[in-house]
């Protein structure tokens, strides 16, 4: 009897060590990171209650010179409401790129989902961020809306998507040799 009871306190004890140590972590997580949960750049923020999405697609990721596809797909959540009119949605390039074929727009009624393409062409080497954003009504400040990116290395011989944001570019102070992820 004694030895069953002991039992149960250190199962207790154990499990009580373990959640005070998850809950220390994630405070320490919040407190060292903040930004993290509120960061303006990553995807899974963006307008979390609203009925839009936006999604983008590359067919490939292109070499300087290539051409690819970019489909854009935005999709509505009809439970909510029988579809959305004067929806609107662009596709934002960079500079790394030049549109040959396709609107950059799209404006209508959005049923449950619309989607439009461009062909683009690559043409300068670097690391670029392509955007895409919808939102309903196309102006104003209280909208339904979603975005989503596609961030990209352009290279001469290869490139590759990614799924997060490049690191920002800095400026090394006179005299000093920076290369990214070195501490100045």
């Amino acid at each position: 009897m004694l030895l069953l009871r002991m039992k149960k306190m250190f199962v207790v004890g154990f499990l009580t060590i373990i959640i005070l140590i998850v809950l220390l972590l994630l405070i320490n997580l919040y407190f060292i990171y903040p930004n993290y949960l509120f960061d303006k750049t990553r995807t899974d923020n963006v307008a979390p209650s609203s009925p839009m999405k936006m999604n983008l697609f590359i067919s490939q990721p292109p070499v300087v010179g290539e051409t690819a596809e970019i489909v854009a797909v935005i999709k509505w959540i009809p439970d909510i409401k029988p579809g959305m009119p004067n929806t609107f949605a662009r596709i934002i390039l960079p500079e790394g790129f030049e549109l040959l074929k396709g609107n950059l727009e799209w404006e209508g009624k959005l049923q449950k989902e619309a989607n439009f393409s461009v062909i683009v062409k690559s043409v300068k080497v670097g690391n670029w961020t392509i955007e895409g954003i919808a939102r309903n009504p196309p102006t104003g400040d209280t909208f339904s809306g979603g975005r989503d990116f596609i961030y990209i290395l352009i290279g001469e011989q290869s490139s590759f998507i990614q799924e997060w944001p490049f690191p920002e570019e800095r400026e090394c102070p006179q005299g000093q040799n920076c290369t990214r992820g070195e501490p100045w």
